[in-house]
């Protein structure tokens, strides 16, 4: 700034001589909070300058979201004997909305051994099933016990851990732009 010696701001050795014009303009002979207000304002406009960075982003490329379509439906399942199908879209569990494949793993996570009532869209149309989700035990491949909730539909074709019967996202998840939804 006008009349820092160097970097650190330290006042340099012609504050002293300046004329009443230089005085005027210069950072060291401002009032208090003249300097404070200039000193915030670098972080307050870098903070500015985020918000609308980040609104731009969010507005134009998205944000990442796995679709709540079913890609597979594990044999001997609680899906499978409620009727759910490959293919089948995800509307609602128990009357909430189903927006992404997460929602529905948090709601089969919570309800173990409680029916649910879930709409899917089949073909254009809206089927409602009565699915109960049960405990199932895995063993990996160095014998651990891992006990897991789920109904055993998941994203992505049958893999060692889909077919132990857990719901899997999808590994090529979609973008969704801002407000903006695909398939609504």
């Amino acid at each position: 700034m006008f009349g820092d010696a160097d970097a650190s701001s330290l006042p340099g050795e012609e504050v002293h001589t300046m004329t009443e014009e230089e005085r005027a303009v210069s950072f060291h002979h401002k009032p208090l909070a003249a300097r404070a207000a200039v000193i915030a304002a670098g972080p307050g406009a870098n903070f500015l300058f985020t918000i609308v960075v980040l609104t731009c982003m969010f507005a134009t490329v998205g944000q990442r979201y796995t679709p709540p379509n079913i890609g597979v439906v594990q044999p001997e399942s609680a899906a499978a004997e409620a009727g759910v199908q490959a293919g089948d879209v995800f509307v609602s569990i128990d009357g909430q909305a189903v927006n992404r494949f997460e929602d529905v793993q948090q709601a089969v996570r919570l309800n173990t051994g409680t029916p649910m009532q879930v709409v899917v869209r089949r073909d254009d149309k809206d089927v409602t099933l009565s699915i109960t989700p049960r405990m199932t035990e895995t063993v990996d491949r160095f014998g651990n016990h891992d006990p897991a909730t789920g109904c055993s539909a998941s994203r992505v074709a049958a893999s060692p851990i889909s077919s132990a019967g857990r719901a899997l996202p999808s590994s090529k998840p979609f973008m969704r732009p801002g407000r903006w939804r695909r398939g609504s």
